[in-house]
């Protein structure tokens, strides 16, 4: 397990050194790891959408993981943060 550790770092910094590094260049760095971490994990970069689980608030998942097939978690980014926590909240209102 050490290993994938060690190899996502060396990843995420390989990409930050370039000074070109977005939130998306380091996903499939982020799905290795995970993976890495036990067989039974599976980690999908951009989903396909699904409308049970979507909101005009959160959009559509960044990242999705499933283990077991059974157990799964999805990850949401922002890319815009408001400048106050009320304007937060009348985005996901909407």
């Amino acid at each position: 397990m050490g290993d994938v550790i060690k190899s996502y770092l060396a990843n995420v910094e390989r990409e930050l050194k370039t000074g070109r590094a977005t939130e998306h260049t380091h996903r499939p760095a982020l799905k290795d790891l995970l993976e890495g971490l036990d067989s039974q994990i599976k980690a999908t970069n951009e989903p396909k959408r699904v409308e049970r689980l979507t909101s005009s608030c959160a959009g559509t998942a960044s990242l999705s993981v499933t283990w077991r097939r059974r157990i799964s978690a999805s990850l949401w980014t922002r890319r815009r943060i408001p400048s106050s926590l009320n304007a937060t909240k009348s985005l996901c209102q909407a």
